[in-house]
């Protein structure tokens, strides 16, 4: 869904889609991949505090786990 909304240009339903997305999965490098891109799509909207503060819990999670990004295991 983000993915298309994001083709569409409609910023909003991607970050609705991404929150939807967070509520359901528990991998720590997924979490991370959906988290920058929400940041991105919030970027976008504007509210550069949020993006930023979306942009800081991917890194955490990479670089506090020793993840790779773009892992799917």
């Amino acid at each position: 869904m983000a993915l298309a909304a994001a083709k569409l240009h409609d910023r909003e339903l991607e970050v609705r889609a991404y929150e939807r997305a967070l509520e359901l999965t528990w991998k720590p490098n997924l979490r991370a991949n959906i988290l920058y891109n929400r940041g991105d799509a919030k970027m976008g909207l504007g509210p550069l505090r949020d993006a930023i503060a979306d942009f800081g819990k991917h890194r955490c999670l990479v670089f506090g786990n020793g993840l790779s990004h773009g892992m799917d295991s």
